[in-house]
């Protein structure tokens, strides 16, 4: 290790506990708690989309598992700089100020920022989240990072996309080994929802069973995929048929079937409960050619497309003609470090620069 690497070494953890403000007065109880990460020499955070509420209270927190240090910058938006990349350059030329300012310049454009977290330390970042929804960018700012280390928060409202038009909840309590019988049992908590979301009905608990009952519309008829995934048990009716049993204590499950269904108002029925341990709960709904029906939260696990393609790694000079230096690493291999210019004005077949 170098000196001026061993230096910021030392320093940053250090720093790391002035980098920050005191924390709100809401911060026992925030409205959203995330986690993201840093994935070890990928030079990337583990999420690439966050989702929150506009106005919510958000409580952030970044664990920096990389042997390097990184920060976690949240913006408002710029039509002169959508990519971040002209802050990105300001906060390259703090120069040597870098280090005392977390590479992060004073801007009216930042509403959150972590500060530098040293190796394999955490930290975690308070902020209420914007009010006008959107897709706002976060970056690490550290020099020769933000090219690869982003990510988008998105701001909206659930009821906009929810394909609910109505949607209640009833909370029982108990020692579930299955879905129980619910009408010999007696709920503990009952109300209305917006989408069928485990923290609001349950708080995250265990040894709860949750009754979720509403209708949505289909706009197109078709043999929908439902696409059901818990731990615990769980099982989907649509219409007073059950569709999907996917019941038992497991851990987190993922069932798909298709279910014909002609355009119009349909009603739903999802029954779930939990052990101990963990628990997660999400429902999607997909028909070719046609927008998802996002059942449940982002929060929960939403089983994905398989065989998805990953996000391009987008390289890009900060300068016309500057070098760009990569890492990679190959299984069983050492790691490589690419390292090429890429002249003003030209581009590369294959490369996908925006």
């Amino acid at each position: 290790m170098n000196n001026a690497r061993f230096l910021r070494c030392l320093l940053f953890p250090l720093l790391l506990g002035t980098a920050n403000a005191e924390p709100p007065a809401w911060s026992g109880t925030p409205d959203q708690s995330l986690t993201i990460k840093t994935l070890p020499g990928l030079m990337k955070y583990d999420q690439t989309k966050l989702t929150v509420e506009p106005g919510q209270k958000v409580k952030l927190t970044l664990e920096n598992a990389d042997d390097l240090e990184h920060n976690w910058v949240l913006l408002k938006r710029d039509s002169k700089d959508q990519n971040g990349v002209k802050f990105a350059e300001q906060c390259l030329e703090l120069g040597a100020k870098g280090i005392e300012m977390a590479w992060t310049v004073d801007s009216p454009r930042v509403i959150a920022k972590s500060g530098m977290v040293g190796l394999k330390q955490q930290v975690d970042v308070y902020f209420e989240a914007p009010e006008k929804e959107g897709s706002y960018l976060y970056l690490c700012t550290f020099p020769g990072h933000s090219s690869l280390m982003r990510g988008t928060l998105e701001v909206k409202d659930p009821a906009s996309s929810s394909p609910f038009s109505k949607l209640t909840y009833q909370v029982y309590e108990g020692d579930f080994k299955k879905l129980p019988d619910f009408t010999k049992l007696k709920p503990i908590k009952s109300g209305d929802a917006k989408l069928i979301d485990l923290k609001t009905t349950t708080e995250n608990k265990n040894q709860r069973a949750v009754v979720w009952e509403g209708t949505f519309e289909v706009k197109k008829s078709g043999n929908w995929e439902f696409l059901l995934a818990s731990d615990d048990g769980s099982r989907l009716s649509i219409d007073g048929e059950l569709v999907i049993d996917n019941d038992g204590i497991h851990p987190a499950k993922a069932v798909k079937k298709k279910e014909k269904l002609e355009k119009g108002i349909h009603t739903l029925r999802l029954t779930y409960f939990d052990s101990k341990g963990q628990n997660a709960l999400g429902l999607v709904g997909r028909l070719r050619g046609q927008k998802d029906m996002i059942f449940s939260t982002g929060n929960a696990i939403a089983p994905q497309r398989k065989n998805a393609p990953r996000d391009p790694i987008l390289l890009k000079p900060l300068k016309p003609g500057e070098a760009i230096v990569h890492r990679t690493f190959l299984k069983e291999r050492s790691p490589a470090r690419l390292r090429w210019a890429i002249p003003e004005n030209s581009t590369w077949p294959g490369m996908p620069i925006p």
